[in-house]
């Protein structure tokens, strides 16, 4: 199992059934979380940009879904829990940008967005 994570088969079974699961790898495991893959892992990616209306929780900045890499607008899906809920999901600056949201145990690396914006506005 990916990420040491234990497949329900029961409720996996009934949701690939009812259309909910269309890749044969995505599955839900014993303790409720989602284990995303393919096309399931791209419908969901969509609701994680809507959750955070498309801002980075840390820093706050507007990001697009479709932004290529090394735009300064290229967002990524965070998954503090290592699952796929949408719930349980983040919205972060990638790396890329030159911003360090995305980083962990990185220097100047700020898990509250109001932390960050009062260390850049002393600066």
């Amino acid at each position: 199992m990916p990420r040491g994570a234990k497949e329900d088969l029961t409720v996996t079974r009934n949701l690939r059934e009812a259309g909910f699961f269309l890749n044969r790898r995505s599955f839900i495991s014993l303790d409720g979380h989602l284990f995303l893959e393919g096309f399931d892992k791209g419908r969901t990616r969509e609701r994680v940009f809507r959750k955070h209306r498309n801002r980075c929780v840390v820093c706050g900045v507007r990001l697009h879904p479709d932004a290529p890499m090394f735009h300064p607008h290229c967002g990524e899906w965070h998954h503090p829990k290592n699952c796929d809920c949408v719930g349980c999901s983040e919205l972060r600056c990638s790396p890329t940008t030159g911003r360090k949201c995305h980083a962990h145990r990185t220097e100047g690396f700020h898990r509250d967005a109001k932390e960050y914006a009062n260390e850049r506005s002393t600066s």
